[in-house]
C-alpha cells in the first residue's frame, strides 16, 4: 500500500489518509493518531508500545474531532512518518 493511502475494506476504494481520517471526523468521531509500528523513539527514548501509543496527551478528554487543521498535521505531507 502507498504510504498516506488508506484502502477502504471491501470496497476496493484509496483515498488519502488526510480524507478517510475527514471522512470519520465529519460525524463527529475523535480519531487519535498513533505511534507508527516497528522501532522508534519518542524525545529520544525507545517506544514500548509501536502502534498503540497515541501521539498527543489528553486524547481521553477530547469531546470535539480533530480540526482539518490538526488532521493535515497528523496525516497530511510533511507529517511524522510510519
Amino acid at each position: 500500500m502507498t504510504e498516506g493511502v488508506a484502502a477502504v475494506s471491501g470496497l476496493g476504494v484509496a483515498v488519502s489518509m488526510v480524507d478517510a481520517v475527514a471522512g470519520f471526523s465529519g460525524p463527529g468521531f475523535v480519531v487519535v493518531p498513533l505511534c507508527g509500528p516497528g522501532p522508534h523513539t519518542h524525545g529520544g527514548v525507545g517506544c514500548g508500545s509501536p502502534g498503540k501509543r497515541p501521539l498527543f496527551s489528553g486524547w481521553q478528554r477530547r469531546r470535539e474531532p480533530l480540526s482539518r487543521a490538526e488532521i493535515e498535521e497528523q496525516w497530511g505531507a510533511g507529517a511524522h512518518g510510519p
